[in-house]
């Protein structure tokens, strides 16, 4: 089985079990689990993309999907009432670094979150925002413009998700 399939896989497993799971009537489960869904729907697509090799719509993904967990992360272990309510109400968030290191701080998670999102940043904003680490992807050496991804990169994105 190569690792879109084994992904696809992981994804149907997680929707079979997230299936069996109610979502208790808070405000804040329901954000989170909402949220949750989302960055997987982004899991999902991004496996669909990379398989019909569309990597700048997939790399797009990336970002989106990061912040998305972080979020849901932040509402289910962190966040005050008072943020949650400012949250809901305005959709104003604090920022992805914010979040990852207060869940790390409050939850005593190693500081994994924060290092992935440090060293990613400016490559995901580069990613989502039409930068270059996206388009010198799409030129090769001949200077035609078409995909030039390794499998092992595609590897690592899929793995990402």
């Amino acid at each position: 089985m190569n690792y879109l399939e084994a992904a696809q896989k992981q994804i149907e497993t997680i929707w079979a079990l997230s299936e069996k799971c109610p979502v208790s009537g808070s405000e804040r489960n329901r954000l989170a689990s909402a949220l949750l869904y989302i960055a997987l729907k982004h899991c999902e697509a991004i496996i669909s993309l990379v398989a019909v090799q569309n990597f700048a719509s997939a790399y797009a993904l990336m970002r989106p999907l990061m912040e998305t967990t972080y979020r849901a992360m932040w509402i289910h272990r962190c966040a005050s009432q008072e943020q949650l309510d400012k949250c809901i109400k305005s959709d104003k968030w604090q920022s992805a670094w914010q979040l990852v290191t207060e869940v790390e701080a409050t939850n005593g998670y190693p500081r994994l979150l924060s290092k992935v999102w440090s060293e990613s940043r400016d490559t995901l904003h580069s990613y989502t925002h039409g930068g270059t680490q996206t388009a010198f992807r799409h030129i090769a050496e001949d200077g035609s413009i078409f995909p030039t991804i390794s499998e092992q990169e595609k590897f690592e994105v899929v793995r990402i998700t």
